[in-house]
């Protein structure tokens, strides 16, 4: 919690990778993606809990040597500092940001991004599949 804040404050720190995976980081993505699923502020709104998501892209940490690809191998140019990466996190709570991705220049990306995916989840669930597939026995049924 920071100094001087009395309300409850719960942070998360996702990889970037969940949005940006490829195959060599599968597992992951899949445990980034499960644990930004119960990361929900739109649930909390209102209830004077302030939720933040970090999504860091690489950062200069031990845990590359401990995944086998030593920092040193990854390209300088994607490889922000821990320091630094925390003084954005920190500056992204203080902005009232839900999501901070330390290293995205343009804030409306994300806000594009999330629009299109909120806008989607409430057809992502169905009883049919999509006409796209063409299911023969569901086209018979509607003609």
């Amino acid at each position: 919690m920071l100094a001087g804040s009395h309300r409850p404050q719960f942070r998360s720190l996702l990889s970037h990778a969940r949005f940006a995976g490829s195959p060599k980081r599968s597992t992951g993505c899949t445990a980034a993606a499960k644990r930004s699923c119960w990361l929900s502020p739109h649930e909390l709104a209102g209830k004077g809990v302030r939720v933040q998501a970090v999504l860091p892209g690489a950062t200069a940490t031990e845990f590359w040597d401990i995944a086998g690809l030593p920092v040193r191998n990854l390209p300088t140019a994607i490889v922000m500092s821990a320091e630094d990466m925390v003084d954005a996190a920190l500056a992204g709570l203080d902005q009232g940001e839900i999501v901070t991705i330390p290293s995205l220049p343009d804030k409306a990306e994300w806000d594009r991004f999330d629009a299109a995916r909120r806008a989607m989840s409430g057809r992502i669930s169905s009883a049919v599949p999509a006409r796209r597939y063409n299911i023969g026995h569901l086209q018979s049924a509607e003609a």
